[in-house]
């Protein structure tokens, strides 16, 4: 039988056995929907998060963020791929999310910047200009999920579903969790 990954960290990077309140979760809902690239000014519109059931069985609704999206904006770093630190320890980050939406409770727009004169920066920049990469994942903390029944393949199903997290980061990603 084949084991799922495990998605959920500790604090100390852990794996842990269930998603608790306070425990970070990366997950991707988004459609890889792009809405816009201005070259000029290095940006890139998309939608960054939507309700949709991911490929880890899990949904975070977009209303989760409200609460808490303020604090994220006092320092809205896009990453590479999640990951915080490169070789060396340098940073991970690739820009910053000049704004961030939640559009009727449906979807999580926002507006990156990829920042100049940095090698790893260049080379994601230059990918979604390509149209190479077209996704984002949003890195999160679980305050808040409980467990709603959806249908899933044609049968009732559990189905984790995030009501309140902190979003901490979003990154650029090669492969979405989200099949959309």
């Amino acid at each position: 039988m084949r084991q799922q990954p495990r998605l959920f960290l500790d604090h100390a990077m852990q794996p842990l056995d269930s998603p608790a309140p306070g425990s970070r979760a990366f997950t991707d809902p988004g459609q890889c929907q792009i809405k816009n690239i201005n070259a000029k000014a290095r940006e890139v519109t998309a939608i960054v998060s939507t309700p949709s059931i991911d490929r880890y069985g899990e949904v975070l609704l977009p209303q989760a963020f409200r609460k808490r999206i303020e604090r994220f904006m006092s320092n809205p770093v896009l990453v590479a791929n999640h990951a915080y630190n490169g070789d060396g320890g340098a940073s991970g980050a690739i820009g910053v999310w000049r704004d961030i939406k939640i559009k009727d409770d449906q979807y999580v727009l926002g507006t990156a910047r990829f920042m100049e004169d940095d090698g790893l920066a260049e080379s994601y920049w230059q990918r979604f200009r390509q149209g190479i990469l077209r996704a984002f994942s949003v890195g999160f903390i679980n305050h808040n999920h409980e467990l709603r029944t959806m249908e899933v393949d044609g049968q009732p199903r559990q189905v984790r579903t995030y009501t309140d997290v902190e979003l901490i980061e979003i990154s650029a990603v090669t492969i979405p969790a989200n099949a959309d």
